[in-house]
Parts: structure tokens; C-alpha cells; sequence
């Protein structure tokens, strides 16, 4: 009987154990590298790079209406 509930308390806290350094993990490593690189790498590229376009279809309706 003791031995059953042992490992059954064993269990219990190795699944636990695991969970944790499983979620701390993968949120530790993609959620820091995940973020910061999707926003840091794509967000600062898209947002100057949809500034790059919109000035310059800016420029092209001043052309226009210079024209």
C-alpha cells in the first residue's frame, strides 16, 4: 500500500516537476527570442519600410499635382 502511494506522489510531482521547466523553458527561450526577434527584426524592418512606401507614394501624388 505504501508503495503505491509513494509512487503515485512521485508521480504527481515529476509530471509537476517537468511541466514546469517545460513551460519556463520554451517561454524562456522562444518567448524571449520569439518576441524580441519577430518585433525587433520585422517590426522595426516593417514599420520603416511601410514609412519608405508611404512616402514615397506621398511624393508621387505632390508630382502629380505639380504636374
Amino acid at each position: 500500500m505504501k508503495t503505491g502511494l509513494e509512487k503515485g506522489r512521485e508521480g504527481k510531482e515529476g509530471k509537476e516537476g517537468e511541466g514546469r521547466e517545460g513551460k519556463e523553458g520554451r517561454e524562456g527561450r522562444e518567448g524571449r527570442e520569439g518576441k524580441e526577434g519577430r518585433e525587433g527584426r520585422e517590426g522595426r524592418e516593417g514599420k520603416e519600410g511601410r514609412e519608405g512606401k508611404e512616402g514615397k507614394q506621398k511624393e508621387n501624388i505632390n508630382q502629380g499635382e505639380n504636374r
